[in-house]
């Protein structure tokens, strides 16, 4: 007894629902995955460009927490202030100028797309809890969002010494770096000149970022300069811990007297005092110079025998 042969609608039905579910998986992996590449890049470019100096609900750092930016900046403000913050800042603008006044260190121009900020906005968004551009005109600075920095910790006065010590170069960097003297300066006992004048004053600092800025900013440095002197000759947890405990020690000194940074003065008086003394030993030496000439003699005793 021979095999039925199957009904000719069942199998063209079979074979179409598989042709359909073929073409309809590939479809729906790729509506997901943009979203899905969207949040992983976003979140891979945050913790790359913006988690240096920025939190997202943790509170500030270097700069403002970012918790809810989203909401309080239109998209367009953010790509512009993203990309070139100071051109914003130098246009007028009164969150940009906002920022800068309140944090003191400018945010550096980031080399990025449109498409790579809009995922990190994104990012931002999602891990804030806040749609992207819903704000208004005339939106809240972020300046102004009351996110208070964490509590300072105490740190030890030997650490603070240790600190010093790798702020003036006296102690090596483990891993080669340049001492921060070189660029910096700090009021402090233990630089006795000051510092370097070619980047900003380092005397406040702590107060202004709190421990976990100045981790945030030696940890992973976000600015060219420092990238150039740090980033083959990364800082370690002990040494970033120990110039924090100098930079604390110096902020709390600025704090209760007036900041003694003297290196101009000093500079100034020693120079004062040594144009004095090159001109008293100029003036002895001009004493004893010869005020008649040297034959002046032999002319006068040849004029006398006639």
């Amino acid at each position: 007894m021979g095999i039925a042969p199957r009904n000719p609608r069942k199998k063209a039905f079979a074979a179409g629902l598989w042709k359909a579910t073929a073409l309809a998986a590939p479809l729906a992996v790729a509506a997901a995955a943009p979203a899905a590449y969207a949040q992983d890049s976003g979140e891979a470019l945050f913790q790359q460009r913006c988690a240096q100096c920025h939190t997202i609900g943790k509170g500030r750092l270097v700069g403002p927490d970012l918790k809810g930016i989203t909401s309080q900046r239109s998209a367009d403000w953010l790509h512009r202030f993203i990309s070139h913050p100071q051109q914003v800042a130098q246009s007028g603008d009164a969150g940009a100028k906002s920022l800068l006044a309140e944090y003191k260190i400018p945010m550096p121009d980031q080399d990025i797309s449109s498409g790579q900020i809009d995922a990190i906005l994104h990012y931002v968004a999602s891990a804030g809890g806040a749609p992207v551009g819903s704000a208004a005109s005339n939106a809240q600075s972020p300046a102004n969002v009351n996110n208070p920095a964490p509590a300072a910790p105490t740190f030890s006065a030997r650490a603070a010494d240790a600190g010093a010590r790798l702020f003036t170069g006296e102690t090596r960097f483990a891993n080669g770096a340049v001492a921060c003297i070189a660029c910096h300066s700090v009021s402090d006992p233990a630089v006795p000149f000051g510092g370097g004048r070619l980047a900003v004053d380092l005397t406040g600092i702590f107060g202004q970022l709190g421990a976990g800025g100045i981790n945030a900013m030696l940890s992973s440095p976000a600015f060219p300069p420092m990238i150039a002197a740090y980033g083959n000759h990364p800082l370690t947890s002990a040494e970033i811990a120990d110039l924090t405990a100098f930079l604390q020690r110096a902020s709390a000194q600025s704090s209760a007297a007036t900041p003694s940074n003297r290196s101009s003065e000093i500079l100034l008086g020693g120079g004062a005092v040594g144009l004095v003394l090159f001109l008293f030993l100029l003036n002895l030496v001009w004493r004893e110079r010869k005020t008649e000439h040297t034959k002046r003699d032999i002319h006068a005793r040849q004029i006398s025998t006639f």
